[in-house]
């Protein structure tokens, strides 16, 4: 995969990119598309195109969702917490919690489809 990554025509990647060795390996690269985006691409797991799917309703869902999740991870970012293979929180885990948290605070959050649902 990494090297049909790095290979592809048009360039998909920016630089080198590596492996991380984890109970679910990472490659760790910057992508090519909008000006060189920081990315963490999961292998061997199967239900990743399920929470893209889920999280995008959600974000269309909850306006105030987005700038929450945003802010979180900058947060994350400047105390260097977010790294999950160093011990930080991933995209979906603070997705997620931000998700509880609206939820907590009386935001009527969508609750999820059945996994074959493509609504």
């Amino acid at each position: 995969l990494l090297a049909a990554l790095g290979g592809a025509q048009p360039p998909v990647l920016q630089g080198a990119a590596r492996i991380i060795p984890a109970r679910v390996p990472i490659i760790k690269c910057t992508l090519a598309a909008g000006g060189g985006m920081p990315a963490d691409i999961s292998i061997g797991v199967n239900n990743g195109t399920r929470a893209v799917l889920y999280l995008n309703r959600q974000l269309q869902a909850l306006p105030p969702l987005r700038p929450l999740i945003l802010a979180v991870k900058a947060f994350l970012q400047h105390h260097q917490h977010n790294e999950v293979f160093t011990g930080g929180l991933g995209s979906y885990t603070v997705a997620s919690m931000c998700l509880a948290h609206l939820q907590a605070e009386g935001v009527a959050v969508p609750l999820p489809q059945h996994p074959g649902s493509q609504h």
